[in-house]
């Protein structure tokens, strides 16, 4: 609750964390504020503090290192941590504050009345793969709220349809970066955080 206000959060995974599949360095001063008695180590699934980074440019042939590197990249005083199990454990958190977590509740309508968001619609459960209902056929219902969050990571087909309806597109047209995330299995620990860029992919 905030004060008196109930809160809902609508989770489309069967568990909160569930659609959180990376790893991330994650700056710790969201939790240090969230949680000042908890120590580093209470937090979920932290691998490791970063204390070095490294970033290097590469060729066919060579590794070009970037000194200082570019500042998106530069990660010392991050913790190394599964954003999955970081999900779960603010979900965890949240249900001891008293929020709700609906899961396997998936939003997909907003609900608008005079030009105000009053909550969002759940679809339906229960349909086979033509839409046709099955024998645990479950409606969809309204969840309506003085305030509705959209918290849908990359803007997801809610926030499109608010910035459709309200017309928040801008003159800007929204810019995208493409990245590439693979894990290795190594002899033995990093000491440090390496990010990459150029070689394989083509410059244009």
């Amino acid at each position: 609750k905030l004060g008196e206000v109930p809160v809902a959060v609508i989770e489309k995974g069967k568990v909160p964390g569930a659609h959180l599949l990376s790893g991330a360095n994650v700056d710790p001063s969201a939790l240090e504020r969230l949680f000042p008695d908890m120590d580093p180590g209470e937090w979920p699934s932290v691998y490791q503090e970063v204390t070095k980074d490294a970033t290097y440019f590469l060729t066919s042939k060579a590794a070009i290192p970037l000194k200082p590197p570019p500042p998106n990249f530069r990660k010392e005083g991050t913790y190394t941590m599964s954003v999955s199990k970081l999900g779960r454990f603010l979900a965890d958190k949240a249900e001891e504050a008293g929020v709700y977590i609906l899961s396997e509740t998936a939003a997909t309508k907003l609900l608008v009345e005079d030009r105000i968001v009053k909550g969002v619609r759940s679809g339906d459960r229960g349909r086979g793969k033509e839409g046709e209902e099955l024998g645990n056929f479950e409606p969809g219902s309204d969840v309506v709220a003085k305030a509705t969050v959209l918290a849908e990571g990359t803007i997801g087909h809610l926030t499109y349809a608010a910035y459709d309806y309200f017309d928040m597109h801008g003159a800007d047209p929204m810019r995208w970066e493409l990245g590439v995330k693979e894990v290795w299995e190594i002899s033995k620990p990093l000491d440090r955080v390496i990010h990459t860029m150029g070689w394989p992919l083509r410059k244009s």
